[in-house]
Order: C-alpha cells, then structure tokens, then sequence
C-alpha cells in the first residue's frame, strides 16, 4: 500500500521477499499508515533516496500491534527496522534486519516523536536485533530507536551492534525532551549491543539523554571517541536516571569524559543519578 487513511485496517496479511524503492514514505507494507497494522509482517527489503524508510511502514501516524519485519533497510534520515518515523503506538511488534542511514536511524524506529497535536509515540513490549549504522557526519543511532523525540519506550530491547558519529546507543541514539516539562521516557528496558561511536555521544544505552531513564540497564561494550563522552549506560545526561546499571566496558574516550556509568552529566534541576550501578571491576 502507498497510503492507509485513518478509516483503514489491515490484519492478519505477509508480504514476502519484497523489494520496494522509492524517494520518501517508503516501507514493505505501507508508504504511510494512518489507519491500523495488526498481525501483519513484511519480509525483503527496502530502499530510498530520501526519508522515512521503514520495513513495515515508512511514515506512521496510526497503530502497529503485533507485527514484524525482517528484511534490510537503506536510506538518508529516519531510518527504521519496522518504521521509519513514528508518532502512533507500536506494540508487541519487532524488526530483525539491518539497517543504514545518515541520521534518525534506529533498529525498530529511526525517529519516535510525540512532538505535536494529536500525537502519541509509544513503543512498548517490543525489539529489534539488527545492526545498525549511521552514516552521517553526525548521525543519532540507537539499536532500537534513532531519536527518541518526547516519546515513550516500555520493556523494549536491542540487542544488535551500534555505530555511529554523533549520538550513540545500544537502545536510543537521543532520548530528548528539549528541556521542556515534557520528557522523553525510557523505562523496564535493556541493551545488550556494543556501541562504537566516532563522534560526541556514546552510551550502552542512550547516547544523549534529556528526559528520564529508570529501571533499564545495558551489558554490551562502549568505544567513544577521544575528547567526547562515552558511558556504559549514558554518554551525556541531561537528565534523569534511576535504578539502572551497566555491565559493560567503556573505551576510547579521554579520563576526562569516560565513565562506567555516565561519561557526562549535566548541572541542573532535572539532572539526577539514583539507585544505578557499573561494574567497578571492568572500568575502575
């Protein structure tokens, strides 16, 4: 389907070895869904010259409850394993195949935002398992979603390797709420991928946080670049984190900004660490 208007449902349906191209709003299933996916999945893989490219559905607005994809996914920004940018409900669904983008690039979700009217992303009981890499010269990746835009995750992993330039992690490249009341909230999730980046930002977790983590934790290792900020959970937080820990080793990045559970954390009211541990006999 190109486009699935908000009267539209689709259910129980597989659509095999795709293999679909295009510029924008591109995905195995649908361009665009405003209507609603149950119990469908999308097998090949997709393509495209522009944005929003996903292996399900390349722009969501509406619901996904219980359906997969497999297949690779290529394209610029908001690049996703099930979708490419999301602002409706994911649930009970997961994407298996690797993905590869500029910037926005996640293994389920490239770009999650809540951002707006009449907008609610929400991604919950779900995973991807992909690899994933960020091509841009400052790319946000995450092992399940690029940029967490005043979304929410719930019991959601990834466990696929994650690289990158700019922000980094083994979950969320970004969970940003911007510094408004509003927050972007990770909780009752794990990463188990080792993150690799070459740019500012690179956790086991989240690379850049700036809502609220809790109950999550990551085990996979973390390679920073020199002079930037590396962290076996979080690699700059702006925000808050509690009853969490990380496992992992962290590399890479200079004494300054390297730490075995947040290389840096920010300096104001929304900035806490509480109940949250590393493990002191890897990274000291």
């Amino acid at each position: 389907f190109g486009y699935l208007t908000s009267t539209s449902s689709v259910s129980n349906l597989g659509v095999v070895n795709f293999n679909v191209s295009g510029s924008s709003a591109v995905g195995g299933l649908a361009g665009a869904n405003y209507g609603a996916i149950s119990n469908s999945y999308a097998t090949g893989s997709a393509t495209g010259s522009g944005n929003n490219v996903g292996g399900l559905v390349g722009r969501n607005y509406g619901a996904i409850i219980t359906s997969y994809a497999t297949g690779s996914v290529t394209g610029t920004d908001d690049i996703g394993g099930l979708v490419g940018n999301n602002s409706g409900p994911i649930s009970n669904s997961y994407a298996t195949g690797s993905v590869s983008g500029s910037s926005d690039v996640g293994g389920l979700v490239g770009f999650n935002s809540s951002y707006g009217t009449n907008r609610s992303a929400t991604i919950s009981d779900s995973y991807a398992t992909g690899g994933v890499a960020g091509t841009g010269t400052s790319s946000i990746v995450g092992g399940l979603v690029g940029n967490n835009n005043f979304g929410t995750i719930s019991n959601a992993y990834a466990t696929g390797t994650v690289t990158g330039t700019g922000s980094v992690g083994g979950l969320v490249g970004s969970n940003n709420s911007y510094g408004t009341s509003s927050s972007a909230n990770i909780s009752n999730s794990y990463a188990m991928g080792n993150v690799s980046g070459a740019g500012q930002n690179a956790g086991g977790l989240v690379g850049a946080n700036y809502g609220s983590i809790s109950n999550s934790y990551a085990t996979g290792s973390v390679s920073g670049a020199a002079n930037y900020y590396a962290g076996g959970l979080v690699g700059f937080s702006y925000g808050s984190i509690s009853n969490s820990y990380a496992t992992g080793s962290v590399s890479g990045a200079t004494s300054y900004s390297a730490g075995g559970l947040v290389g840096y954390a920010g300096v104001n009211q929304r900035v806490t660490v509480s109940n949250s541990y590393w493990n002191s006999t890897v990274n000291g």
